[in-house]
């Protein structure tokens, strides 16, 4: 009975990996998000940011639609390439693509692509710095 339990456990673990691992399919690079009404597959490079609000997380895209996922924004920074994502304050992750322009200042700001400004915390700025050297 322990094993069948522990069998049970393991294969949700691997499934709910599966479906957040990125999807690979004719150079499409997708991300699996966890919406009410189930999944909800998005190409990475239409993702302009990620937006933290309690448990929830908000997928900014560049169509202007906004999906909510109903995981933590920190599952979904782990499941993003870092060499395009970068977590600039506790409640965002950006796109690095997506960003117009950067203003100095304590921690600073970065104007995206849509307009949004998003401030930049002051103990990731040199992280947030460093990719552009």
């Amino acid at each position: 009975m322990f094993q069948n339990n522990n069998s049970k456990s393991i294969n949700l673990k691997v499934k709910s990996l599966l479906q957040n691992i990125n999807i690979t399919n004719g150079g499409l690079h997708k991300i699996a998000v966890h919406t009410i009404e189930g999944l909800e597959f998005l190409n990475k490079e239409d993702i302009v940011r990620l937006e933290a609000k309690g448990s929830y997380t908000y997928f900014h895209l560049s169509n202007k639609s906004i999906i909510v996922a109903s995981r933590n924004i920190k599952e979904y920074e782990e499941i993003l390439s870092e060499e395009i994502f970068l977590r600039v304050h506790n409640s965002h992750v950006v796109n690095l693509n997506y960003i117009k322009k950067y203003h100095k200042g304590r921690g600073g700001y970065v104007i995206l692509e849509d307009g949004k400004n998003i401030e930049v915390a002051t103990r990731r700025k040199d992280d947030f710095l460093s990719r552009f050297d």
